[in-house]
């Protein structure tokens, strides 16, 4: 019997068992994912929107999730798959819940892994206070696509914000996307915070959902409300794994009534065509301190408006690498910190398997923040590598510091 057959059974034999106390009402739903791996705290995220997505749409204000009663494994490798219990309770009109319960068989498809291309940014304008459409672009077929965007709302009347692709094609597409959002907040730094840590716990492994578009139909990706004052806020990786011409749209409207794009007022909505910033640094010990700034360079403006300048670098993956040299008879100490110099900031940090945060910087009160100490051996080199992205709602530039010694 093949290894292949045996997961099959093993699967059978879970969900035969858990459907035999099931209510009429509960329902089995497939769930492909991708990473290497996907841990288990997004198999969790990853469940419960599946369990939301197939609900009617009148039906899912009512729903209340229980996160605890969901049991992944630690991690689901390439090749692997699992079926898992999502535990729920919908309430009627009086406030009654009704205990529900959606089984879904996970496969982590394990797709190729590949660089982002291009970034996509809807910031044009920032304060949205009527419908419209902000951003409207074609994937081109098998890129892989990140989109930022960052809106504020205006008015007493809620809005709702969403990120949708659509299918011109008349036979079913496959699309691999991640997300992660922020808000809606009053605080746009710690938004843009949320939605940065939340986007780069997937990042690190590739990880994401495999979600199949019927022919000519929409999915939304992410949906948000709109509320006067707040700060909604997304990072979202898209590529289209099968067919061609898909179009992302970011709109905001009243009862699913969206209008056309406002006039500008200045602000970036557009594509770039990179999506990450390589800098390579060299910095003996004994020497003046190293600094690197963040959100200056390069300069980029979008392909079709020559004249709206990114500024910031805002969604932009920085990849750095240091070479710490000791030319001395000795080891020792080498520090890195985070400054903010622009205004306000907050940090997150990819190094290794592991994410690093910041509190909350500001020139003029806690201005920084030591992120790391390493020791270097006597005539000797260490490497140290940090992946971060300037992220929605904090102010740029910023600064990395090099020096020797831990202060």
């Amino acid at each position: 019997m093949t290894s292949r057959l045996i997961k099959i059974l093993v699967l059978a034999s879970a969900l035969a068992l858990c459907l035999r106390s099931s209510p009429a009402k509960d329902s089995i739903l497939d769930l492909p994912v991708s990473g290497y791996p996907v841990d288990g705290m997004m198999l969790k995220v990853y469940a419960i929107e599946r369990v939301y997505e197939s609900l009617d749409e009148k039906d899912r204000y009512y729903a209340a999730f229980d996160h605890a009663g969901i049991s992944p494994p630690k991690n689901l490798k390439p090749g692997e798959s699992v079926v898992l219990c999502a535990p729920f309770k919908m309430y009627n009109a009086v406030g009654r819940p009704a205990k529900r319960k959606a089984y879904l068989i996970v496969r982590n498809i394990g797709v190729e892994r590949a660089q982002d291309d291009r970034v996509m940014v809807s910031n044009d304008p920032e304060v949205i206070g009527s419908p419209g459409t902000f951003l409207s672009e074609k994937l081109n077929p098998s890129e892989s696509v990140r989109l930022l965007y960052y809106h504020k709302g205006a008015g007493k009347k809620h809005q709702t914000l969403k990120v949708s692709v659509h299918n011109p094609n008349p036979y079913e597409i496959a699309l691999f996307t991640s997300r992660g959002l922020g808000g809606p907040c009053a605080d746009g730094i710690y938004a843009g915070h949320k939605a940065t840590r939340r986007f780069l716990r997937q990042e690190r492994a590739d990880s994401g959902r495999i979600i199949k578009i019927p022919p000519y139909q929409s999915y939304t990706v992410a949906e948000q409300e709109l509320k006067d004052s707040q700060v909604s806020t997304g990072i979202i990786k898209l590529r289209q794994l099968t067919g061609r011409g898909a179009t992302v749209t970011v709109t905001a409207g009243k009862h699913g009534e969206y209008g056309e794009k406002k006039k500008e007022d200045g602000r970036l909505s557009g594509v770039l065509d990179r999506a990450y910033v390589d800098i390579s640094e060299s910095y003996s010990l004994g020497e003046p301190p190293l600094n690197i700034r963040i959100g200056e360079s390069p300069t980029l403006v979008t392909e079709n408006k020559g004249f709206d300048i990114h500024r910031g670098n805002y969604g932009l993956m920085h990849r750095i690498k240091l070479d710490i040299n000791n030319p001395s008879g000795r080891a020792k100490k080498a520090s890195i910190f985070y400054v903010a110099s622009g205004g306000p900031t907050r940090g997150i940090f990819m190094m290794g398997n592991s994410l690093y945060e910041t509190g909350l910087l500001d020139p003029k009160k806690n201005k920084s923040e030591k992120i790391m100490t390493v020791t270097v051996p006597s005539g000797g080199t260490r490497t140290v590598s940090i992946n971060m992205m300037p992220q929605p709602g904090s102010f740029y530039p910023t600064r990395f510091v090099l020096l020797e010694g831990s202060p």
